[in-house]
């Protein structure tokens, strides 16, 4: 009797092992609308896609939206997952998204995902007419637009896009998001090659003198200094009119007296680069003759520019001045000063290494200025086309999205952690060595003890002001998650911001107070940490 109740038993068991094996393996739904963020309403045809998080070359599922804005998704697995859209008139952006972070939606047994209000904010837009005086459009206009934010921790205008004016004079800057931003202006007048093409053979300057006019570098709204340029605030959805009217007024020239002393052998060259926010812009209506031995750069507007000389026998002769024009200048091409060197070398020790598109970059947060230096296969990196001005300059090493930490040392300049000071004269030689002992930070962020989704985690070092490339960022996620990667061995404080993405996060006066309620963190080398913060 008792044999065939173990066979019996022994059966079920085997039936219920087989069973388990190939039952289906569990789903998980990801679903919710997409609605306008300004007016709230559903968005229908909206593509969106998602995909696993930590899968990045994945091709991830994507589905339009349906009349109401609704969308779904099964996925196998559970995890953290990107969620992303796009529709006319909606830049591609994710969920919850600020700047280069969002946050992703959480998937598992016991977590609501079904349930998502994805806001997408509609592109803002700027566009405008540029004409002449007497209202004739100016076509092949070059526009310019810098932005002006604290992604950087530090407040900074950077060259954000660029459009040419069509025959019209009309030009449009679309696909925009909300912020601060300027509108610049370079064109020149629709006569200028003629006076490109016939130089006096004596003086090198156009020979009617009519025909020597250029348009002043022009900031909206209207004023050729960048001191009295207006700022212009964009909204979400925002189309904002920038209407230029350029009058032309007499080219400056610059003459370089003795460059090359024997005008049949030239041994050296010459060039200007204008500076507007510390981006580079080739002026577009210059011009050069060689008279003598000298060179005539003509066709200028007033700016301020960068005079680069170089040698095409002795690099290390070359030699860069910056050059305030206000009115026609001469200048020995010996007495500029020489191009202070810049270069250095990466230290890598075992377990460290270089993306193929790493570089260096140096930011004098105070004057706006930065540098960058492609790092080459053998660790190597040169300043040498850059005039690097006296001054204090956090050292970047830029190996993927965030900044690499590293040990600095240097010759020729004075190390303050993650900061240079360089002097007035002599060369200066960098070391940057690679740790490969870096630790994780993971946590929650969390709101009247309940997961907060969106909010903004800083990670500050000591002493802030001078080790800016040592902070962290991340945006938890929909359940309240964060990873804190590639951390230097230290002291930190570890905050959690609820709007903190237009703040100067990196501003010790603005640090301050937050620090003296932040929880802090004794970072160690090679070590993953835990931590639960409270959102502010």
């Amino acid at each position: 009797m008792s044999r065939p109740r173990n066979f019996l038993l022994l059966l079920a068991l085997t039936v219920a092992q087989l069973s388990a094996q190939s039952a289906p393996a569990p789903k998980f739904r990801i679903g919710g609308k997409a609605v306008d963020a300004v007016t709230g309403q559903p968005l229908a045809g909206t593509e969106i896609t998602i995909g696993k998080a930590e899968q990045a070359d994945a091709l991830p599922q994507r589905m339009l939206t349906a009349d109401d804005g609704s969308f779904g998704f099964v996925v196998n697995d559970p995890g953290k997952y990107v969620l992303a859209g796009q529709r006319t008139g909606f830049r591609r952006q994710g969920y919850e998204q600020h700047g280069m972070y969002l946050s992703a939606v959480v998937v598992g047994h016991g977590v609501n995902s079904e349930n998502i209000v994805f806001r997408l904010r509609p592109d803002a837009r700027i566009v405008g007419s540029i004409v002449e005086d007497d209202h004739e459009p100016v076509q092949g206009a070059f526009v310019y637009l810098f932005r002006a934010d604290a992604s950087g921790g530090l407040r900074q205008t950077f060259l954000a896009d660029q459009a040419i004016s069509d025959d019209r004079g009309r030009y449009l800057l679309s696909h925009l998001e909300p912020g601060w931003y300027y509108v610049v202006v370079s064109a020149q007048p629709w006569f200028g090659y003629l006076a490109q093409s016939q130089p006096d053979a004596a003086t090198g300057l156009p020979a009617n003198a009519a025909l020597d006019l250029v348009y002043p570098t022009t900031f909206y709204p209207g004023v050729s200094d960048p001191a009295s340029a207006s700022q212009i605030v964009l909204n979400d959805g925002e189309e904002f009119a920038a209407d230029f009217t350029l009058t032309a007024i007499p080219s400056l020239h610059l003459r370089l007296n003795h460059l090359n002393p024997d005008p049949t052998r030239p041994q050296r060259g010459a060039n200007l680069k204008q500076k507007v926010f510390g981006a580079v812009l080739n002026p577009i209506s210059t011009r050069q003759n060689v008279i003598g031995d000298a060179l005539e750069i003509g066709g200028l507007p007033p700016a301020d520019y960068v005079l680069d000389i170089q040698s095409y026998t002795t690099p290390d002769a070359n030699r860069s001045i910056p050059v305030n024009l206000t009115a026609d200048l001469e200048l020995d091409a010996d007495s500029a000063s020489s191009t202070r060197p810049i270069s250095g070398s990466i230290k890598m020790d075992a377990g460290s290494n270089l993306q193929p598109q790493a570089y260096v970059r140096l930011w004098n947060s105070h004057t706006g200025q930065v540098f960058d230096a492609q790092i080459s296969p053998a660790g190597q990196f040169d300043f040498d086309d850059d005039f690097v001005a006296p001054g204090n300059y956090f050292v970047f090493l830029m190996n993927g999205l965030i900044p690499t930490p590293g040990e600095i040392s240097a010759t020729g300049a004075r190390v303050a952690g993650q900061t240079i000071q360089i002097a007035d004269s002599g060369p200066v030689k960098l070391q940057i060595a690679l740790p490969h002992n870096l630790s994780i930070i993971n946590g929650t962020a969390m709101r009247e003890g309940k997961p907060f989704a969106g909010a903004m985690i800083l990670l500050v070092p000591e002493n802030p002001e001078i080790n800016l490339p040592l902070f962290r960022r991340d945006q938890s996620d929909s359940d309240g998650t964060f990873t804190l990667r590639d951390v230097l061995p230290g002291r930190y404080r570890i905050l959690a911001i609820e709007d903190g993405w237009d703040l100067e996060w990196a501003n010790p006066a603005l640090l301050k107070p937050r620090l003296l309620r932040a929880q802090s963190v004794n970072v160690q080398p090679d070590k993953t940490y835990q931590a639960v913060i409270n959102a502010e």
